[in-house]
């Protein structure tokens, strides 16, 4: 089976700007052809595949993921799945940092990790 090229960007439906870092999957009848790869600085990706039909899935975090079905990267070419993801909600995070019964002054607080 012959390759093709799937190339495309990510995009934030709202803003428009570029969705770095956001993982790009691919899935189809043979688990072998499967594959991920991530987007860069720009939102851009590009990864050579089998040729076949693909369902494609993008993911990032801080926004909802979406999935293209039956995309098709056909052999000695290349073909285009471009996203827009749509913002998750967000909220105002507030309350007190303490150790103990004694307030921290000045604390700094981090997202460990993507959920």
């Amino acid at each position: 089976m012959s390759a093709g090229d799937l190339r495309g960007k990510v995009r934030d439906s709202v803003s428009n700007q570029p969705v770095a870092a956001a993982l790009v999957r691919g899935l189809n009848g043979n688990p072998a052809n499967n594959f991920a790869t991530p987007t860069n600085p720009n939102g851009a990706y590009s990864t050579t595949v089998p040729a076949g039909i693909y369902n494609v899935q993008v993911e990032a975090w801080g926004y909802y993921s979406a999935t293209f079905t039956q995309q098709t990267v056909l052999a000695s070419t290349y073909s285009v799945a471009d996203f827009a993801l749509r913002p998750l909600p967000n909220a105002l995070l507030s309350g007190f940092v303490r150790s103990g019964n004694t307030p921290v002054g000045n604390a700094l607080i981090y997202v460990d990790q993507m959920p």
